[in-house]
């Protein structure tokens, strides 16, 4: 992790989205829009990334810390409340997390220039098992998960 907010980049030139949340997902964590759900006062409806399989490709939204309500990037946000997302460009850097991973070795070991996918159903990030799939996020750092299976944020780069 760099620094101790989700976005890093300074000067940043994405969009900037807030609504409510459902769940109770991390910031760092991949979000996506309910379907199904009206926008309430022009604001919709967030949930954690839950495509039907790793990988599919959706609006890049990640959920940010609310320091307004007083939140740091390691509060999860509470099912119902105001939410905070950022659509970053290419070449913006955020700290994303990362899934936790049982055991040891290579999933739990994220080396520079190491690429992540979206995780289904958890809205975190994983490294891909094939250079087919579209992976929005390349490592800019190195971090090994100590201890196993503990979520992680890691510094990344948006590939656009």
């Amino acid at each position: 992790m760099r620094g101790s907010k989700i976005l890093v980049s300074s000067n940043p030139k994405g969009v900037f989205l807030e609504g409510t949340v459902v769940g109770t997902p991390l910031p760092g964590s991949w979000g996506m829009v309910q379907a199904g759900t009206p926008a309430v006062n022009g604001r919709h409806t967030w949930v954690p990334y839950a495509p039907t399989a790793d990988g599919d490709p959706r609006l890049v939204a990640i959920f940010l810390e609310d320091d307004l309500q007083g939140l740091t990037a390691s509060q999860p946000y509470v099912s119902g409340t105001r939410c905070l997302l950022y659509c970053p460009l290419g070449g913006e850097e955020l700290n994303v997390l990362t899934l936790g991973e049982p055991g040891t070795g290579s999933a739990n070991a994220f080396f520079v220039g190491t690429r992540l996918i979206g995780a289904h159903l958890s809205g975190k990030f994983v490294v891909t098992a094939t250079s087919s799939l579209y992976a929005p996020f390349v490592v800019l750092e190195h971090i090994d998960q100590t201890p196993p299976n503990t979520d992680t944020l890691v510094w990344a780069m948006y590939q656009g």
